[in-house]
């Protein structure tokens, strides 16, 4: 079924958007100096300094977290991450050689920041039988790589570029899983 729009109700649509932004940004801003954090423009300050980090965490959605607490964040939702690659491509996941997968992501990350997009190219002749799309998405879902900035800014227009960030299996977890859910009632 078509909907049909004037370009009037199209404008209207784009102003109650903008408005809706707005809106929810003041609220952000509002809420973080009731509990004392920092306002938006200080959280940019954060990701650039590296103390933060933005990481796919769960459900293939990028999430920003301190880059001190994404090793445990990370070991504790990797099964949410694999029942999410699994969802959105069911056959890759049972065919592909996850070992191999982050070992390459890790050995060109590991060396250089790589764009996204430029991920399908790099793991595609690795995996001929798997559709390329689905090599970066489990590139985000499997490996430990972050979203570098300036990529994500709301200063930063451009592709998102990621990096090798890694969680050693040497680093010691932070103990059973109720920090995680202390952690998650308390933000």
């Amino acid at each position: 079924k078509r909907m049909r729009t004037r370009s009037g109700d199209n404008v209207r649509l784009l102003a109650l958007l903008e408005e809706a932004v707005d809106r929810a940004r003041a609220f952000v801003v509002e809420r973080a100096e009731e509990r004392g954090e920092a306002a938006p423009e200080d959280l940019e300050a954060e990701i650039l300094a590296g103390r933060v980090v933005k990481a796919t965490l769960m459900r293939g959605t990028l999430h920003l977290v301190s880059r001190g607490e994404y090793p445990d964040l990370w070991r504790a939702l990797e099964p949410a991450r694999r029942r999410t690659f699994a969802s959105f491509f069911p056959r890759e996941a049972r065919l592909l050689d996850e070992t191999r997968l982050v070992a390459l992501v890790q050995e060109r990350l590991g060396a250089a920041p790589t764009l996204y997009r430029d991920l399908e190219a790099l793991l595609a002749p690795h995996f001929p039988d798997l559709r390329p799309t689905s090599l970066s998405f489990a590139a985000k879902c499997l490996a430990p790589i972050v979203q570098l900035p300036p990529s994500g800014l709301r200063s930063h227009a451009g592709a998102a570029t990621y990096g090798w960030l890694g969680v050693e299996d040497t680093q010691e977890p932070a103990g059973d899983d109720a920090w995680l859910v202390r952690r998650y009632l308390s933000s």
